[in-house]
């Protein structure tokens, strides 16, 4: 009888996910998680002027920075989310913030060149990953009847971190004339979160599996092959090396391929993507991500470095892009849950376009006033965007198969960041003046930014098909 009496008990928690205490918990995890995991990465776009100076690396280099963070998360946050799948978030979310807390450390104490710190940073991408791909998981198995809005929030979190992270970094920079003391914040969020991760985390639903090794094995070689040969111009890797890199590629995509058609357990089961909400929102991520990176990246060079000011100026410029991200995010997400994602979704690349256009018309005698209003355009239609695409996204998944659909989106993310942040670094190499440094730079981020502004104008066509197939009249749907 005790059992019987206890069993509609156990059935009626709506979180057994937890140990113990409210369920408002897993959120406060799950967005103090991704922010931990966002700080270390975002707070070293506004400072990379000042280390670019500090190790005498060019501006077309110092971005290798960006690139190593990029590649090596995007390569592995779909393996780690698949991975999520068959252990469990839990373990995965507690695993990655002690790999966090340990580089933060390593980068903030023992960094003495720019080789190390790249190494630093490459062991960070390895936490990040971890982290990463499982919060969105773990939050839409957590509260699935509220998804838009907990996309919302999270897309809130990630925006906040990005808004804080550089203005942060750049008053301790300044305060304390070393950019390594930025660092040290990050130490404080990653020792938080993984305490919080161990007293309160329980089991999330999970699906044991055997492992795709094979899968994993291919993956890696895919996606590094790919990401290291769109950088070989700028860590200067000869042409022959980079036409076999691109062979591999295309070799390894193939069998990659193949081998997921035929596992038990696929990494990438590639019968999600018969699902066009699903294929065309993780398509419109990857550009977004892309364009993202690529303006995000090249603004602190400009605001400093052509403009002048310094990197706490610069911070309170760029800021507004994620302010107004993050706070219109949430407004979003409840919204999509009750009138549907796919109008919010077209309107903000439409949006998204014309922000870019001001970015590119930007020149050296344009006033801060231009820059602070481009970003805040764009920021609102980043708002508009990421929580419903998002959580369309995720809906479209079995709950098992959660850590996949979020490992992708992270995939989407550090693959496009490596990707923005090539093409920018691409395309100051070509306006290259050592007599006109300047003009060169601006030159150079022009041509980035009309570059970004027909990939934005590409990604409103992908919604404007979502629009009409499925959120016209009746089809509209939450």
């Amino acid at each position: 009888m005790p059992e019987a009496e206890n069993a509609p008990r156990r059935l009626r928690d709506p979180h057994p996910s937890l140990k113990r205490g409210p369920g408002w918990l897993i959120f406060a995890i799950g967005l103090l998680g991704t922010f931990s995991a966002s700080y270390p990465h975002g707070c070293l776009n506004v400072l990379l002027p000042t280390i670019a100076k500090e190790f005498g690396v060019d501006t077309s280099l110092i971005v290798v920075i960006n690139i190593a963070y990029s590649l090596i998360s995007g390569v592995l946050t779909l393996p780690f989310g698949r991975m999520g799948d068959r252990i469990g978030y839990q373990k995965m979310f507690i695993a990655g913030q002690a790999v966090l807390l340990v580089s933060n450390i390593l980068s903030t104490f023992f960094t003495s060149s720019f080789l190390t710190l790249i190494a630093f940073r490459c062991l960070l991408a390895v936490g990040a990953a971890m982290v990463l791909s499982v919060v969105q998981a773990m939050l839409s198995q957590a509260f699935p009847g509220v998804r838009g809005r907990m996309m919302g929030l999270y897309s809130m979190s990630v925006s906040y971190s990005g808004a804080f992270a550089p203005l942060l970094s750049a008053g301790v920079s300044d305060s304390f004339g070393d950019w390594r003391a930025s660092l040290a914040i990050g130490v404080i969020f990653n020792a938080i979160a993984l305490a919080l991760g161990l007293i309160f985390l329980g089991k999330f639903q999970n699906k044991p599996s055997k492992p795709d090794r094979k899968g994993q094995l291919l993956l890696i070689l895919t996606l590094g092959s790919l990401l290291t040969a769109l950088n070989a111009r700028t860590i200067t890797i000869p042409t022959p090396v980079m036409i076999g890199l691109l062979a591999l590629f295309a070799v390894s995509l193939l069998l990659f391929i193949r081998v997921e058609n035929r596992a038990e357990s696929p990494l990438l089961d590639f019968r999600l993507l018969k699902d066009k909400r699903f294929t065309l929102g993780f398509l419109g991520c990857l550009i977004g991500y892309i364009v993202s990176s690529a303006c995000n990246t090249a603004l602190p060079f400009f605001i400093q470095n052509v403009k002048g000011q310094t990197a706490t100026v610069s911070s309170l410029c760029t800021i507004w892009f994620s302010l107004v991200m993050g706070t219109f995010g949430p407004f979003t997400g409840g919204w999509c849950d009750k009138r549907g994602p796919y109008k919010f979704m077209l309107v903000s690349m439409i949006i998204q376009t014309f922000a870019i256009a001001g970015y590119a018309s930007l020149g050296e005698n344009s006033p801060l006033w231009h820059v602070v209003a481009s970003v805040a355009l764009y920021g609102l239609g980043g708002g508009l965007f990421y929580a419903p695409v998002t959580s369309m996204v995720m809906g479209t998944v079995p709950p098992n198969a959660g850590g996949v659909a979020s490992g992708m989106l992270s995939t989407s993310r550090n693959v496009g960041a490596g990707i923005g942040a090539t093409a920018l670094s691409l395309c100051i190499g070509l306006m290259k003046n050592p007599a006109r440094p300047f003009d060169n730079y601006v030159a150079g981020q022009r041509l980035v930014c009309w570059i970004m502004v027909a990939l934005t104008a590409l990604d409103a066509v992908f919604m404007l098909l979502l629009y009409l197939h499925y959120g016209r009249g009746k089809k509209e749907s939450a």
